[in-house]
């Protein structure tokens, strides 16, 4: 794909509404909205504005020293369709739908973060079907800088 290639991309202007709401002292619920609009490349191509919303509920524990964060929920996706000089591509315009389930368990050490996230379409229409997106997985290990505060001792 053309807009792949180093120098050859387009911008892309993203708006995100994000609200979080405790329900307990480990229970909470993640809400988010997001919508991105894409810009045409130099060789007129443009992927089509997107937009996702999801729901989570996420469990916090402290587990000692540490802390462990797990979360389930779905996401919705839509994309509007790819053009090339404004008009519609006719074979593979990625115009559809996507929705998952996800879930995802992070721990939260000192100085280390293990994360691992996996979502499968549940409900899927991609260019007329033509296009499937599969399970999908993430695993990573973060470390985190530590920082200092600086307290004031004039605070009131």
């Amino acid at each position: 794909i053309k807009n792949l290639y180093p120098g050859t991309g387009a911008w892309e202007e993203l708006l995100i509404l994000n609200y979080t709401f405790t329900l307990n002292k480990t229970w909470s619920a993640q809400n988010e909205l997001s919508y991105a609009f894409k810009q045409s490349n130099n060789a007129g191509y443009k992927y089509g504005n997107s937009a996702q919303a999801s729901f989570t509920a996420v469990n916090n524990r402290k587990m000692g020293m540490r802390r462990l964060i797990s979360s389930i929920g779905f996401i919705y996706s839509h994309f509007q369709p790819s053009l090339l000089d404004g008009e519609v591509l006719s074979l593979n315009n990625n115009k559809g739908f996507v929705l998952s389930p996800k879930a995802s368990l992070n721990l939260i050490g000192y100085r280390w973060l293990y994360s691992m996230q996996c979502q499968v379409p549940l409900f899927q229409n991609l260019n007329d079907r033509s296009i499937k997106q599969t399970f999908g997985m993430e695993a990573g290990i973060t470390y985190l800088l530590k920082t200092k505060i600086k307290k004031h001792e004039n605070n009131i």
